[in-house]
């Protein structure tokens, strides 16, 4: 179902502002998200959002780095296990910065933006 709160609604608006600072595309919504909640919650509950997602892609390669298997279910990451339960990876995970297709000088002041923006 769709959500219709403060944050969501930040992360469409926040969606553009993501992308021209570098964030990869499939990660656009959930840095937007988190700018979200930080506009409308407080630093602290988006710096622990981000915590989860950085989590989240260390167990990952962590898994992988074990020749294990995993796929996406939804927003979720599923690690395939030996044992009788999957390991679910809630909200799934976040990639690391690549942002060497903007200009110089475009990314620089965008990025710049953004690291403020979430300190202040």
């Amino acid at each position: 179902m769709f959500g219709c709160d403060a944050q969501a609604i930040c992360s469409y608006v926040f969606w553009p502002v993501a992308f021209l600072s570098g964030v990869n595309i499939g990660d656009c919504h959930k840095v937007a998200e988190l700018l979200g909640a930080k506009a409308f919650l407080n630093l602290m509950i988006a710096y622990q959002q981000l915590s989860v997602l950085i989590n989240n892609r260390r167990d990952l390669l962590n898994h992988v780095a074990q020749n294990g298997t995993w796929y996406w279910r939804g927003d979720d990451v599923i690690l395939r296990t030996t044992g009788p339960e999957d390991t679910v990876l809630a909200n799934g995970i976040i990639t690391v910065l690549n942002s060497a297709y903007l200009p110089d000088g475009i990314r620089t002041k965008c990025h710049n933006w953004l690291t403020t923006y979430l300190t202040v």
